[in-house]
């Protein structure tokens, strides 16, 4: 796929920080950190891509990721929709709604960006992201 996949994490309308080990270790095995702000996930050689850790809050908390030309393998988006659980995080895309996975997850985004990104849409399931990328 051709764009990216943005993800962050919120509380009350400010970025929030999730623990960047356990982020990275949704990758399992199939991710190395080629640098603090560049990490590889690769599983073979038709579908691998790369993440970029955004707003570093410290050494051990990040605040979003952006998944660059994300590929299809199941097990990427098994570990974005694990991710979605460690908090108040959203994922969204060029022209989509902000996924959550919570309901009480959309009182803590900033109003700004719901406006901007056409609402919200709460998902039970990993097959759910992928339906919205399909009606893009």
């Amino acid at each position: 796929m051709s764009f990216e996949i943005y993800v962050q994490s919120f509380e009350n309308g400010q970025r929030f920080g999730l623990p960047l080990e356990e982020v990275f270790q949704s990758f399992g095995e199939y991710a190395t950190k080629v640098s603090p702000t560049q990490w590889k996930v690769y599983y073979d050689s038709r579908n691998n891509c790369d993440i970029y850790v955004g707003n570093t809050l410290n050494a051990s908390q990040i605040t979003s990721l952006t998944i660059h030309r994300p590929c299809g393998d199941a097990r990427l988006w098994n570990s974005l929709f694990e991710i979605m659980g460690f908090g108040h995080v959203a994922l969204y895309f060029p022209e989509s709604q902000i996924l959550l996975r919570d309901e009480g997850s959309a009182t803590h985004l900033p109003k700004d960006m719901v406006n901007a990104l056409k609402g919200y849409k709460v998902i039970q399931h990993v097959d759910q992201i992928l339906n919205e990328i399909s009606t893009v």
